[in-house]
């Protein structure tokens, strides 16, 4: 039985692992791995992992609808890295003040985030001397 990939429309931003017992350990080895709650029987791998498991399995079958977000994701992945080096000049509405280029660059990389994805941004403002 070949390994299986297939979304977790229930857990956005989760892939579902179907593996035969035998590959376990491998499907253990995939970084942030855990037992699926929402599909039965099957392991759940962040789609950050996807990488990783595809070089693990490169025989998986892949749904066609993973396929698909996996390339959104990737073009959105590619935009946050391309707003994060891109000479911006963001406005945020409402704010009564201008943003420094490292925030500006902040704001543009946290305007990548899709429905059912999270990001931290945080940024380190040091000890105020000179």
């Amino acid at each position: 039985m070949p390994v299986k990939f297939d979304l977790i429309p229930e857990h956005p931003g989760w892939v579902a692992v179907d593996a035969p017992f035998s590959e376990k350990d491998a499907v253990r080895a995939i970084p942030g791995r855990e037992w699926s709650k929402h599909v039965p029987k099957k392991w759940a791998v962040p789609m950050d992992s996807m990488d990783f498991a595809r070089r693990l399995f490169p025989t998986a079958i892949i749904s066609p609808t993973l396929h698909a977000e996996m390339q959104s994701y990737e073009a959105r992945k590619q935009a946050a890295i391309t707003a994060k080096t891109a000479d911006v000049n963001i406005q945020v509405q409402g704010l009564k003040a201008n943003l420094y280029p490292y925030q500006q660059q902040g704001v543009a990389f946290l305007n990548t985030i899709q429905k059912g994805e999270g990001r931290v941004l945080a940024f380190d403002m040091g000890l105020g001397r000179r």
